[in-house]
């Protein structure tokens, strides 16, 4: 008789925990946060996204890749995202002109960009006549070669400034020779080939400027401004927790950037192995050259027939 009882009791608590569960889910409010594609930085751009950061502060997160700064201020603008983490310069450049946009807080001091330069460039008077690949106007990439170009007296109208998209397009440009440099991510260096360097750094053009920036609309702070504060938690909550946990950050950043690491290393690989292919082609050009050299050396009798190492050209016939 005791049984009966007691299971009753367990379905109904059982019943209740399943009827709880989707009364919970539906108290999450929906957040729609928008992000840079993901590169060596998604470790910590992607994190908030990750072990229910977000969840524990009552939003629903989808975070979404943006091309670009400047895509992302649009859709920040438009209402199509709550929030944006870019660089600062388009949100100061739009809210000048009056956009209704508040920069809430910066979480990451330094550029880590810089200006990526083809072989045979070794200063940035160089680039006078040369093609440079940045982004859309009044992203980091632009805002930084402005800042370059200024440093060095160049007027900007003396170099052919190509908006090529974001950073991956702006390195297989340089690459593939369509530009003659690029601003872009200093991690390209660890998988460019060899006749490519990073010329100048960007945190040595701009010391004082700060490479992400938390940025949300005066109308979603105002209007969800608790959920603006649970949002700026989670933030906080997964930036700790993937410095204080390294591994983690590391294994969130293969999950969100592996393939655009992987196609990085592939056009390294097979810029280097045309070089290669290059360099193999003017050795043998080298080594022929040599022996047809050695075909054309006179002997010096003077010498005891020792040759001169004099190349001559044979005299036409009678």
């Amino acid at each position: 008789m005791t049984r009966k009882p007691a299971a009753a009791i367990g379905g109904a608590l059982l019943l209740v925990a399943a009827l709880g569960q989707p009364a919970n889910a539906q108290q999450l409010k929906s957040w729609k946060h928008g992000v840079i594609e993901p590169k060596g930085d998604a470790g910590f751009m992607w994190m908030v996204g990750q072990r229910d950061f977000a969840a524990k502060h009552g939003l629903k997160l989808s975070i979404v890749s943006m091309k670009n700064g400047s895509l992302a201020h649009k859709a920040l603008l438009s209402g199509e995202l709550d929030s944006i983490e870019s660089s600062p310069g388009a949100a100061i450049i739009a809210g000048s002109r009056g956009a209704d946009i508040k920069i809430v807080g910066c979480d990451w001091p330094a550029v880590p960009h810089g200006l990526m330069v083809r072989f045979g460039i070794n200063k940035v008077a160089d680039l006078k006549g040369k093609t440079v690949a940045v982004a859309a106007p009044g992203s980091l990439p632009n805002l930084l070669l402005k800042a370059m170009l200024e440093q060095n007296k160049i007027p900007q109208s003396e170099v052919k400034v190509a908006s090529l998209g974001g950073d991956l397009n702006r390195y297989k440009a340089v690459l593939a020779g369509v530009a003659d440099a690029g601003i872009v991510a200093a991690e390209f260096m660890a998988v460019a080939p060899k006749d490519v360097h990073m010329l100048v750094r960007g945190r040595d053009a701009l010391p004082n400027y700060v490479r992400l920036c938390l940025t949300m609309t005066g109308k979603t702070i105002a209007s969800r401004r608790a959920d603006a504060i649970n949002f700026i938690a989670a933030e906080m909550d997964a930036l700790h927790y993937t410095v204080t946990q390294r591994p983690q950050g590391g294994l969130c950043l293969r999950r969100h950037a592996q393939a655009w690491f992987d196609r990085c290393g592939g056009l390294a690989a097979a810029r280097q192995a045309e070089m290669d292919g290059r360099r193999a082609d003017e050795g043998r050009q080298s080594e022929d050259a040599d022996r047809s050299r050695q075909d054309h050396r006179c002997v010096d009798p003077r010498r005891g027939g020792q040759a001169r190492g004099e190349v001559v050209r044979p005299s036409p016939r009678p």
